[in-house]
């Protein structure tokens, strides 16, 4: 409980989260990550996650609806998979049934 709790106010912190790199394939693997491990905690700290990250990938999306890293060899197709499963974690398509 303590850990989450620590990781819950990381998580809140804007430039915390804008901080994971420079918007490589990884930052894209990591939020699809931390909201599932979040949906399956549940609680302020998912919901608050989950507008945050839905509104930062609105942001960063690509004219043409991908999302692109810009630092690192991912290509589009898994940058833009990891942002929709991200988007649609709430509906558990990220969760192991």
């Amino acid at each position: 409980a303590e850990m989450n709790s620590a990781a819950a106010s990381k998580l809140a912190d804007a430039q915390f989260v804008e901080g994971f790199g420079n918007m490589g394939g990884e930052e894209f693997v990591s939020y699809m990550n931390v909201s599932d491990s979040l949906l399956r905690t549940g609680g302020e700290a998912w919901t608050t996650w989950n507008t945050k990250i839905k509104d930062r990938l609105v942001k960063i999306q690509n004219a043409d609806g991908t999302w692109a890293g810009h630092h690192c060899i991912t290509g589009r197709v898994a940058c833009t998979s990891a942002a929709i499963l991200t988007i649609l974690t709430e509906r558990g398509c990220t969760k192991t049934q």
